[in-house]
Formats: C-alpha cells, sequence, structure tokens
C-alpha cells in the first residue's frame, strides 16, 4: 500500500489535467465553499468557483474548488471539493470534499468547518450514500461529517439533515444514507467540523456523497485511509476516456 500511495499526488495532479482539458473554464458562482474557524474571534472565508481563493491546478476547472492557507489556528489544503459538471450530474449527485489540515505548535484550541454547497439537483426521491474515512493525531480529538438537502434550492441550506456521523479515534471510516425528498431543483450541502486542543495536530479525510448503491471501488471508505479522492478522480477519468 506504501509503494502504492506515494504517486497518488502524481497521479491526481495529471488527472486534473485531463478535466481540464475537456471542461469549460467559464465560472460556476452557485458551487461554493465555506469555511469558519473560532480561534481569535471567530472568522469565515466563502470561495466561489474558479474565483480568486480558489486556487491550485483546479483555479481554471468549473465544478471543481481548491484552497490552500492559514484559517485560525490551522493551515488548511482543500485538495478537491469537487461537484457537477465534473462529478456527477444534476440528475445523479456526485460531490466529493478531501481535505488535509495541519494545525500549528504553540496554539490553542481551535474548531474548524468545512462546507461545499451546490444547487440544481434535479432527481427526488433519491437515495444518497455517504462515505467518509481519514486520520487525525495530535491534537485533533474528534472530526464530524453531515450532509443536507434543501428543496428551497439555496446554498448552505439545511432543511433537511441526514444523520451525524461522529469519530473520535484514528483511523475512522462510516457511511449511512440521506434520502432526497419533496420539490425539486434542490440544493447539496456536506459538512465537516475538526475539533482540535492545544498545540500541533494533523487531520486528513475525504467526504463524499454519490447515489445509492455507490459504484465500487471507493478505496477510502473500505481503509478509512485518505488517498486523495483517488476513487472519484479514477471513475471521472473513464468517463472522460469513455467520451
Amino acid at each position: 500500500m506504501k509503494s502504492f500511495r506515494k504517486y497518488l499526488p502524481g497521479l491526481v495532479a495529471a488527472l486534473v489535467g485531463v478535466a481540464m482539458l475537456a471542461t469549460p473554464t467559464q465560472a460556476r458562482a452557485e458551487f461554493q465553499m465555506k469555511i469558519s474557524w473560532t480561534s481569535g474571534g471567530g472568522g469565515s472565508v466563502l470561495v466561489h468557483d474558479n474565483d480568486v481563493n480558489d486556487t491550485g491546478v483546479a483555479h481554471t476547472v468549473t465544478g471543481a474548488i481548491t484552497f490552500s492557507g492559514a484559517v485560525g489556528n490551522i493551515f488548511l489544503t482543500v485538495n478537491t471539493g469537487v461537484s457537477k459538471p465534473i462529478s456527477g450530474s444534476a440528475a445523479l449527485p456526485d460531490m466529493d470534499l478531501n481535505f488535509s489540515a495541519q494545525k500549528i505548535a504553540g496554539s490553542g484550541g481551535e474548531t474548524l468547518t468545512i462546507e461545499i454547497s451546490d444547487v440544481g439537483f434535479t432527481t427526488s426521491p433519491i437515495a444518497l450514500t455517504n462515505q467518509i474515512g481519514g486520520t487525525f493525531s495530535g491534537s485533533f480529538t474528534q472530526t464530524t461529517a453531515q450532509s443536507f438537502f434543501d428543496n428551497g434550492d439555496t446554498n448552505f441550506g439545511k432543511a433537511h439533515a441526514g444523520t451525524l456521523m461522529t469519530f473520535n479515534s484514528s483511523p475512522y471510516s462510516g457511511s449511512n444514507v440521506l434520502n432526497v425528498t419533496g420539490a425539486a431543483p434542490y440544493s447539496l450541502t456536506q459538512t465537516i467540523v475538526l475539533t482540535a486542543g492545544v498545540g500541533a495536530g494533523n487531520s486528513t479525510g475525504d467526504f463524499e456523497i454519490l447515489p445509492t448503491p455507490a459504484p465500487a471501488g471507493l478505496v477510502l471508505a473500505l481503509t478509512g485511509t485518505p488517498v486523495l479522492g483517488l476513487g472519484a478522480w479514477l471513475r471521472r477519468r473513464r468517463i472522460a476516456t469513455a467520451a
């Protein structure tokens, strides 16, 4: 496993390159990521797809958001937050949030919330599988994950909540089902909350929501080991190749 994982960063970068060639680069402001923290009186940042805060190799890829920077007492890297059209579609949602967080040595406690949200999904009723896996160490003590849908079709709408998944030991993995009902179009939101005490620490994870039954091969949810959204990227590569 270790010999394979060392090639993952290059593989993911290559797959992003394929997506960039195949995907229009117009901004799609309705796909958004929100990051908030509690230290220093609290703060937040809102990232729209393709805006100035959407940094890195996915900056020009419609349907993919990346972020890297200091947020409170944590240096956060969102390797990919993905949604349609690069992953899934309005009829078959497939959203994925992959992150790594490094807490600053000597810093105080922190609660960091990472969310991605998209609108305009059209299939209802539909059952969506939530799958997550990851690790944490040092001052990090807990990771929670939850998904929401909102028939009002608004970003970060939380009218209907899926089951909260809470993990207090590492490595972790889990899954459940979000049953979407009611009027369409509707929005979907994924939320990750990281809790840490005083001092340095590291936390990584990958949280995906996709139609039930989930496609085979999502290594992350089966092993609890974050692999940079490899399952989602491989599925998209197969689709691009077939096209």
